[in-house]
């Protein structure tokens, strides 16, 4: 949303305008609003980790699936959607999702620790979160939990950002309506 208000991105332009990548039957009539709203027709999930071996793969796969319905006709949660997104952002500001993400609303929060991947010289002080018995066998730290995100090698939004119990500036924020300390 941040990237809403000032003026990159249109909630009801196409998607493909953003992701030229995005490409198939109905896909031109896929907006930013049903990309970010699970209305856009995408199917609930693939199988990225075992089914791609990149992240270019794991994109095109994603770019490429068909709709399951047309476009703003039914929600469905979908990974793809945030996959979809993940996309866009990238393009529009020019950097990778996890180097954008963070700085964007953590840092005016006052939040440093806050971020999506944190290098593992720092993964002493996160707790092991899950045991990944499918894809990569082991416990993890710092890492985001589903498979096809981790396939990606970048995180989604919704599902990796990571930070100290200390500061919770962001909930407190969310809680007060959005007033006080807020994102910029």
């Amino acid at each position: 949303m941040l990237l809403v208000d000032s003026g990159l991105l249109e909630l009801d332009a196409p998607i493909e305008r953003y992701v030229p990548t995005f490409r198939g039957s109905m896909k031109d009539r896929v907006t930013v609003r049903q990309i970010l709203t699970h209305s856009a027709g995408l199917v609930a999930d693939l199988p990225l980790y075992d089914s791609t071996a990149t992240r270019a793969a794991a994109l095109a796969a994603v770019d490429t699936t068909t709709l399951v319905a047309p476009p703003g006709t039914k929600y469905v949660y979908s990974d793809l959607s945030a996959i979809v997104l993940m996309q866009a952002v990238e393009r529009v500001t020019g950097e990778p999702f996890g180097r954008f993400s963070p700085g964007a609303c953590s840092d005016p929060l006052g939040m440093p620790a806050t971020r999506f991947l944190p290098p593992a010289s720092s993964r002493d002080w996160i707790a092991p979160t899950e045991h990944d018995t499918v894809f990569r066998h082991r416990w993890l730290r710092g890492e985001v939990h589903d498979e096809s995100a981790a396939r990606l090698a970048a995180s989604r939004g919704r599902r990796a950002l990571l930070q100290r119990a200390r500061p919770l500036r962001f909930a407190a924020m969310l809680l007060n309506g959005g007033r006080g300390t807020h994102c910029s």
